[in-house]
């Protein structure tokens, strides 16, 4: 009989989340312990194995040298690696400094004392360090999406990702619109489904944690956030919350935002 896929679960800097998330499938996480040998989830077992993977997720954005080494290693012993939620995808919130004046930040983390004693590097998604084969969105991680993506390679078999806005999910469940009816800052115009409109199906705005759509209409976006009643930092910081190094997010702020908020600084590599 032929061995069960090896399977790790790890992470970087974020909040553990996504590692939470995955242990709250509970009954479904029994069932799924049938098919894979889970031989690395440092936040659930002791007795880690550090590979080698057949698959390998990741969690959490990479914020120094040292994690950069790490996941370099990792990414040698597996096979197929996913990035697990908005950190490891995009940046996270962590990333919002990526668009501020490092040292200012530092100091006011470290006191000026101590900043030369912390080496901290632009914040960056794992894709920015190593090769990712797939991509698992949402804050935390879906983990109906995580155990969908294990039975997909069991099978041989990639799930797709929807390139699709919330707004088409959150049509399709009846939802009435708090973005257009109520001025409620939404991004749900400009973010990938997935999440079946989980936060206005409970009357809260989507705050973009999936990250945007191919093609995602930022200027228009924009325009209707400010006649909703946006200011120029509110604007900033709801493009930003989540998606920092998402490439579209950085082209929008660079080219076109930067003359509206002069604080923005982004740090090169």
């Amino acid at each position: 009989m032929a061995s069960k896929p090896q399977v790790g679960i790890v992470g970087f800097t974020g909040c553990a989340g996504c590692q939470l998330s995955i242990l709250d499938l509970e009954n479904e996480l029994l069932d799924l312990l049938g098919l894979v040998d889970i031989i690395d989830f440092r936040m659930a077992m002791s007795g880690n194995k550090k590979g080698p993977y057949d698959i390998l997720f990741v969690e959490g954005s990479i914020v120094n040298k040292h994690q950069e080494e790490e996941l370099k290693e990792l990414r040698k012993k597996a096979k197929v690696l996913v990035a697990i939620g908005s950190c490891a995808s995009f940046g996270g919130i962590q990333a919002i400094r990526s668009y501020r004046d490092n040292e200012k930040i530092k100091i006011a983390q470290y006191g000026k004392e101590n900043i030369d004693k912390v080496e901290v590097i632009k914040v960056k998604p794992i894709n920015k360090v190593v090769k990712v084969d797939h991509y698992l969105l949402e804050c935390p991680v879906n983990k109906y999406e995580f155990l969908e993506f294990v039975k997909y390679y069991l099978v041989g078999g990639t799930p797709t990702l929807p390139n699709y806005p919330v707004c088409q999910q959150c049509k399709a469940n009846g939802n009435r619109c708090i973005f257009l009816e109520d001025g409620i800052m939404c991004m749900g115009p400009i973010i990938q489904a997935g999440c079946n409109a989980l936060c206005p199906s409970y009357g809260m705005p989507c705050d973009g944690c999936r990250g945007s759509t191919l093609e995602a209409a930022y200027d228009q976006q924009v325009q209707l956030m400010i006649e909703k009643g946006a200011s120029v930092e509110d604007i900033t910081r709801y493009i930003l919350k989540y998606n920092g190094e998402d490439k579209q997010v950085h082209d929008f702020l660079m080219e076109k935002w930067k003359e509206q908020d002069k604080k923005l600084v982004y740090q090169e590599d």
